[in-house]
């Protein structure tokens, strides 16, 4: 006998829970899914210690505490789940949070509560294809790829494009017409700007993750 497809749903609102819901089972491989609603973080926490899900679609903000949070601490019992966080939010300050959880947490994917049906079987289907960068809606990766660059300089920027397309610190420091010291200072604010440890990590996070060119 094969074991129907698992969801969690965790949103506050039961609405929000019902919507998503109904919008899945719309997808023939999943009418006849199992589904679960948690209304709080701490219910969230308490099933997926005595219960398995395929996915797990996460709110960002719930009533009684952060849904990153949530992930993070339930991380332990996430590791065959695909953890998507869901938001209704677009200001900086959020999609800045955002941006570090899916560096650091086990998250598969990131959709705006404002979603089309497309753009959850895109997800559905890049979980098919197994691939290593999470799913990233179009509404989201647009405002986090502004924020992310944000408080980068238009030369920095400069730096950031030449170093993805695989020139070295001397080639920029020529086509840029400066010197390599820098360019390296440029480099270093970057990593502090951006969070990330290196730059060979905030190049594969801007190439891979945003499928971004200059």
């Amino acid at each position: 006998m094969v074991s129907k497809t698992r969801f969690l749903i965790c949103d506050d609102h039961r609405i929000c829970c019902l919507g998503l819901r109904v919008e899945i089972e719309s997808l023939s491989k999943f009418k006849d899914a199992e589904f679960i609603f948690a209304s709080s973080a701490q219910e969230a926490r308490e099933v997926l210690k005595d219960q398995t899900f395929d996915f797990v679609f996460m709110d960002l903000k719930l009533a009684d505490g952060s849904g990153i949070a949530t992930i993070e601490q339930s991380t332990n019992y996430l590791e065959n789940a695909r953890v998507v966080l869901v938001t209704g939010e677009t200001s900086s300050a959020a999609m800045e949070t955002i941006h570090e959880a899916l560096r650091v947490l086990p998250i598969h994917g990131l959709l705006q509560k404002t979603h089309s049906t497309k753009t959850l079987r895109d997800l559905f289907e890049q979980f098919e294809e197994d691939r290593h960068s999470p799913f990233i809606c179009p509404e989201s990766e647009a405002l986090l790829k502004k924020t992310a660059l944000t408080d980068l300089t238009k030369r920095e920027l400069e730096v950031l494009g030449l170093v993805v397309k695989g020139l070295t610190t001397a080639e920029i420091a020529i086509r840029l017409g400066c010197s390599q010291e820098t360019i390296k200072s440029h480099r270093s604010n970057m990593l502090l700007k951006t969070k990330t440890r290196n730059f060979a990590e905030l190049s594969a996070w801007y190439s891979s993750k945003y499928n971004s060119s200059f």
